[in-house]
């Protein structure tokens, strides 16, 4: 993960920033657990944020919420098997 994409997504209010599979997951001002795909200026689609200048480079990001049965905190997400943790990721809130 760029540092600098880190930090600005920490700036941004999300804590607990980590990275896997491609995501950057934090959780929101109400410690809800947040995917953050981040990607390159180049993308376009509705609802994406544009981060600028971060680390040389332009980049912009999406938030979904994971769908949990019950609040789920970061470090318990992250000791999910990879399978788990793929298939978690896929899923999205309207």
């Amino acid at each position: 993960m760029r540092k600098d994409l880190k930090e600005k997504m920490e700036y941004l209010g999300f804590k607990e920033v980590k990275e896997c599979n491609d995501f950057l997951f934090g959780l929101n001002e109400n410690n809800l657990l947040i995917r953050i795909m981040y990607i390159d200026r180049s993308y376009n689609a509705i609802n994406v944020n544009h981060l600028e200048h971060i680390d040389g480079h332009s980049y912009s990001y999406f938030i979904d919420k994971i769908n949990t049965e019950e609040e789920c905190n970061l470090e318990r997400y992250f000791k999910l098997n990879k399978e788990d943790l793929s298939f978690k990721s896929r899923l999205k809130l309207s």
